[in-house]
């Protein structure tokens, strides 16, 4: 085990911003069948729903100082059958924290800010959609559209447009994510804030702009199509609180314990945990049935009779029927299954939630107690 859980197994932990992305998505990467990677996407706001069914990713890929920088991440996928493109920027602290003012464009600095970042990404975006490098001649030079100019991204840059002419770069990277249109690349957003900030009007001079070729500022059309992203690092802890650690050993977990006091917000602390009534734990795992007031309410295509895998961290909960193919329904709140809990059972192993095997024998086990119990009730 690489984080060091078990005597006589070296212990690996990484620092700041590039160690956390990095063992995140190694942590994301160490699952044969995806799953870790759907769960990411799903707890994005907006999510991406679908089942992922490949990956290639990189960490901090350099597209050069002249051209559009290094992006945190960057990875292609295949979700729901559609190939994607996702290019994602951290930050250690709240995003009104980590951006400046949109009328600071050009300054020294401005580009290193989450609001500057996000727009050399969406500059990538566009020159990466018209770029095919299979097309031999075509395939040397990665560069903007010559329209760039005339916005303000040009008015702030003397030597608009930005290009990159590394062939080890436009070999090995950008031959990954290119030729896909403008509408496949979504951009994600890392922050240490309790609820999405770019969602919140006040902050609206410091989001970036996606300007257009008629000098149209289309970040509030990314936002409604859903191809602008965001979560926390409160989130994603609580993620592989939840899942990585029932698949096996996590890297991210101890990283985020190192940078955790280094992790600054605002009035809100990253460790305040919801309390949960009648004394239950933060987090666990149980076995339960539901009332049928719960399936009335929210549609929940679920049988009422049977046992349901309920996992949960805080406010963040899954629910898995093992009877059948398990899916993870991450889409309730714990305080929202809570009140409907008619039956509760404590596993009696700790098993990780690949091992459909043992939890689908368990809910069958389970089940016919039930159905025993209610034959012999007088």
């Amino acid at each position: 085990m690489a984080n060091g859980n078990e005597a006589g197994f070296p212990r690996l932990v990484m620092w700041g911003e590039r160690g956390l992305v990095t063992t995140l998505f190694l942590d994301l990467s160490q699952d044969h069948n995806f799953e870790r990677w759907t769960a990411f996407l799903r707890i994005l706001d907006p999510p991406i729903n679908g089942e992922v069914t490949l990956v290639w990713s990189i960490v901090e890929p350099d597209f050069g100082r002249r051209g559009f920088g290094s992006p945190d991440l960057v990875a292609k996928l295949i979700v729901g059958g559609t190939e994607l493109v996702l290019l994602l920027e951290a930050k250690r602290t709240t995003y009104v924290q980590s951006s400046r003012p949109q009328c600071l464009r050009g300054q020294d600095g401005f580009n290193s800010k989450i609001n500057g970042q996000m727009e050399l990404n969406y500059r990538l975006s566009l020159a990466l959609s018209e770029y095919f490098h299979e097309i031999a001649g075509a395939n040397e030079l990665l560069q903007e559209p010559d329209w760039v100019v005339q916005t303000p991204y040009g008015a702030a840059e003397a030597d608009a447009p930005r290009y990159l002419v590394n062939p080890a770069v436009l070999n090995g990277v950008a031959a990954h994510i290119c030729g896909l249109p403008l509408d496949r690349y979504h951009h994600v957003i890392i922050t240490t804030d309790e609820n999405n900030p770019l969602e919140q009007t006040q902050l609206a001079t410091r989001f970036p702009q996606f300007f257009d070729d008629a000098d149209a500022d289309q970040f509030g059309h990314f936002q409604e199509t859903e191809r602008v992203h965001w979560t926390s690092w409160n989130e994603l802890r609580g993620l592989a609180e939840g899942e990585f650690v029932l698949h096996g050993p996590s890297l991210f977990l101890p990283s985020f314990e190192l940078n955790k006091p280094n992790l600054r917000v605002d009035s809100a602390s990253l460790r305040k945990e919801l309390e949960l009534p009648h004394g239950r734990n933060n987090r666990g795992v149980s076995m339960i049935r539901l009332r049928d007031a719960f399936f009335d309410q929210f549609e929940f295509p679920m049988p009422s009779s049977t046992f349901v895998h309920f996992s949960w961290r805080g406010r963040g909960a899954c629910l898995r029927n093992y009877v059948h193919v398990p899916r993870a329904e991450r889409r309730f709140q714990t305080e929202e299954i809570l009140p409907h809990i008619c039956e509760e059972v404590t596993p009696p192993e700790h098993r990780p939630i690949h091992d459909e095997q043992y939890w689908h024998y368990l809910t069958l086990e389970l089940n016919e107690r039930k159905d025993c119990d209610a034959e012999n009730r007088p």
